[in-house]
């Protein structure tokens, strides 16, 4: 789960701040995932992530309404390799961190400089089981 809010009224809390928000599932092999005692008075938005795909996000989705659907882009590579971080993230004592949610404050285009098609640009990127991401 990437966030939630309430279905009717005022969030209490901000929409990460849920307790079911660090709820996570990993897909079998045909893409199918539950997650198991989920509050229903919330709607959620999903973040869904698979190496090689862009991530993509499911908003407001209501698990009292049945599974959740969605389909993944193929990431696309940027011609240009300067254009790819890859990270490798540590807490503060050095030890690397698995999962966590790697976003991006912006690009910057400039200088005259175009990159063409900018669809493969990544806005998020989560740390896999190696506790590496790549962002482009």
């Amino acid at each position: 789960m990437h966030s939630a809010g309430v279905r009717t009224g005022f969030d209490q809390f901000c929409p990460t701040c849920y307790v079911d928000c660090g709820k996570r599932a990993t897909t079998d092999a045909s893409g199918n995932f539950s997650i198991a005692g989920l509050s229903p008075e919330l709607l959620f938005t999903l973040l869904l992530v698979r190496e090689g795909h862009s991530a993509t996000f499911v908003r407001q989705h209501d698990p009292e309404k049945g599974p959740a659907t969605a389909s993944m882009k193929r990431r696309a590579t940027p011609e240009d390799p300067k254009q790819i971080v890859l990270g490798k993230l540590v807490d503060a004592q050095g030890t690397p961190v698995r999962e966590a949610l790697v976003t991006q404050r912006g690009v910057h285009i400039g200088q005259g400089r175009s990159f063409g098609d900018v669809d493969w640009i990544d806005l998020v990127a989560v740390s896999n089981r190696a506790r590496e991401f790549e962002m482009a």
